[in-house]
C-alpha cells in the first residue's frame, strides 16, 4: 500500500530564529538513552554558543527497541508537540531530566495505564491542555509521526542513537562525549 507522505519535514526543529544559511545538525534521539541525553545537553550548550540563528539543532525521535519504555516517552513527547509545538522540547527537556525515573527497574511493576496518567500529569505540569494531550497520545497522528521518523532514519541507514547528520549527511566522527571545543572544530567553518 501507499504510504501518507508528510506535509512538512519530519523532524523537531528547535531553533526559530536560523536563517537558513548555517549548518543543520540533526540528531537522532532517544529519550531513554544515556548517550542521547549527553549529545542532547551538549547540543543546547552549542546552540548557546553560535546562537539560534545561526546554526539548526533538528531532533528525529529514534526510538531504540532494546529501551522498552522508549515508545511511550517519545509518544508523549510528540503528543505535548501536537497539541503546542513548543510544547514538545518542554516534554523532551522534562524526561532527560528525569530520565533515570524511567529506567526498567523503576518502570517493572508499571501498567501501560498507570504510566499513561503519569505522562498525563506531567505534560499538565508543563502547560499542555491534558484533554488535547490524551486525545494525541491515543491518536493516529502520533503514531504516524512516529512512522515518519522511523522510516526517515531506516533510509538514511541509521542504527544507533545518538547519531548526528549535518546538512544531510551521516557525520560519523561525532560522538555523545565530544566537548563544545570539538563540536566547534566541526561547525565553525560552516557557521555563516
Amino acid at each position: 500500500g501507499k504510504m501518507a507522505l508528510p506535509r512538512s519535514y519530519v523532524g523537531h526543529r528547535f531553533c526559530q530564529q536560523f536563517k537558513g544559511a548555517g549548518p543543520n545538525v540533526e540528531m537522532f534521539l532517544d529519550l531513554h538513552c544515556p548517550f542521547s541525553k549527553k549529545a542532547y545537553d551538549r547540543m543546547k550548550e552549542v546552540i548557546a554558543h553560535y546562537g539560534e540563528e545561526r546554526v539548526q539543532f533538528t531532533m528525529i525521535n529514534w526510538i531504540q527497541p532494546w529501551h522498552p519504555q522508549a515508545t511511550w516517552l517519545h509518544q508523549a513527547s510528540i503528543a505535548a508537540g501536537l497539541c503546542e509545538e513548543r510544547a514538545f522540547w518542554r516534554v523532551t527537556d522534562f524526561f532527560y531530566a528525569h530520565q533515570e525515573e524511567y529506567r526498567d527497574e523503576p518502570m517493572a511493576d508499571v501498567s501501560r495505564n498507570q504510566f499513561f496518567g503519569k505522562l498525563k500529569s506531567i505534560a499538565q505540569e508543563l502547560s499542555v491542555d491534558a484533554e488535547q494531550f490524551e486525545k494525541q497520545f491515543n491518536g493516529a497522528d502520533v503514531i504516524q509521526h512516529i512512522k515518519w521518523q522511523q522510516k526517515y532514519g531506516r533510509q538514511n541507514g541509521i542504527h544507533a542513537s545518538p547519531t548526528v547528520m549535518i546538512n544531510g549527511l551521516v557525520a560519523g566522527q561525532v560522538s555523545s562525549s565530544w566537548t563544545l571545543d570539538q563540536w566547534k572544530e566541526l561547525l565553525d567553518p560552516l557557521v555563516a
